[in-house]
Formats: C-alpha cells, sequence, structure tokens
C-alpha cells in the first residue's frame, strides 16, 4: 500500500504559476510527478501531495498573513490536512520590486519559516530568489544581499538563483551560460515559461531527494 507525503509551497506567483495566452504553467504537478519517479527508482511506493498557498503579487508579509489564515489550529495538535512533511518558501520578490528594506524582507522571511514549522510540523526548504531578465543594478544588488542573508540561515537551502542562472551586471552575462537560459523566462522577464517552471520543479526534487526528505517524515 502506498503512503503519502505531503508537500507544501509558500510563495508567490513563482510558485503559484502564471497563464500565459492558452498556457499555465506552475511547479506543483510536475514536482509531484518527479518525486513520484524518484521514489519509485528507490523501489519506494509513495504518493505525493503537493499543495500551494501561493499567490501572485504577494509581498513577504502579506504571505505571512495568509498561511496564517489558512493553516492556524487552536491547541498543540494540528489538523492531518494541516500537517506536511515538508515546506518550501519562495517568496521576497515583490518586496524587491517594491524597494522594500532588506532587513524587513528578510526578517518576514524568518517569521514565514518558523510560522511554517509551527503550523505544519514541515521540514523547511528556503529558496533563494531567482534572477530575472530585468537588469536593473540596484535591484540586481539588492537580491544579491537577500539571497546571502537566505544563504547564511538555519534552513536547509536551495539556492534557484545559481540553478537558474546569475546576471552579472559588470559584464552583461549570464552564468552559467545554459543555451537555454533565457528561455526559461515568459516574454515578461519576470515570470517562467513551462520549461522554466519546470526547471524550478526539478530543482526542488532534487533538493528534497539530496537532504534525504523524501520518506518517513512525519
Amino acid at each position: 500500500m502506498a503512503c503519502e507525503k505531503r508537500i507544501l509551497l509558500l510563495g508567490d506567483s513563482l510558485f503559484a504559476g502564471y497563464l500565459t495566452f492558452a498556457d499555465f504553467a506552475a511547479p506543483g504537478p510536475e514536482l509531484s510527478r518527479l518525486l513520484a519517479e524518484k521514489a519509485r527508482a528507490a523501489g519506494r511506493d509513495t504518493r505525493y501531495v503537493v499543495k500551494e498557498i501561493a499567490v501572485p503579487g504577494i509581498t513577504t508579509r502579506e504571505l505571512l498573513a495568509e498561511m496564517k489564515d489558512a493553516l492556524y489550529h487552536d491547541g498543540d495538535s494540528a489538523a492531518p490536512h494541516q500537517l506536511f512533511d515538508v515546506a518550501v518558501v519562495l517568496c521576497g520578490t515583490n518586496d524587491l520590486g517594491m524597494g522594500k528594506p532588506i532587513a524587513q524582507i528578510h526578517a518576514n522571511l524568518t517569521s514565514i519559516y518558523d510560522a511554517a514549522r509551527q503550523y505544519t510540523r514541515a521540514h523547511v526548504v528556503a529558496c533563494t530568489i531567482p534572477a530575472s531578465i530585468h537588469t536593473i543594478a540596484d535591484l540586481v544588488q539588492e537580491r544579491v544581499k537577500l539571497n546571502a542573508l537566505v544563504t547564511a540561515g538555519k534552513e536547509t537551502v536551495l539556492d534557484l538563483y545559481s540553478v537558474l542562472g546569475q546576471y552579472d551586471t559588470a559584464t552583461e552575462a549570464w552564468s552559467p551560460a545554459h543555451p537555454d537560459t533565457m528561455s526559461l523566462w515568459n516574454a515578461d522577464g519576470l515570470h517562467f515559461s513551462p520549461r522554466g517552471y519546470a526547471r524550478i520543479a526539478a530543482a526542488v526534487a532534487d533538493c528534497i531527494a539530496q537532504h534525504g526528505l523524501l520518506y518517513d517524515l512525519l
């Protein structure tokens, strides 16, 4: 009999997905498929349920309120539907675009990590914020500063900024220079193409597997 593992994605449109023309792309369904594939390869019969609390345009402060509304429970015991094995957090892009102070964004993210543990009993994975095709030097530098704080924290870190490519304003080049790097983004330069969301799903699945989080957490 298959066991069930539950993954929670917390964030903005980079987790919620994005509608372009007639196509909707999001990482959740592909993540569920990839995790089950990894489990089968290891001889495990495991079903992965992926739930999103992810809202396009949301800031870190708003996400904290949103997840508390969705997950808060009275007493010491969470309801079964509120328990998750892994909670993956990707948020802060909208804060950066609004010019919010880096220290405040990081404080909000830390509160999100703590709330995820408190409300869902999950192992928390903190994602760095991916680059966008927008190459405004100040925005790039602020993203780098915030990502350094995320990376230096106590959470398990998934460095999506490195996985998806980094834009160097000094050389005006992407690193690593994958031939398909630019195809990962939608025409707006911020949201991802179906290929980009699939790359995010693969990175999350690899992180969960590499850190031994595929099985037996709850």
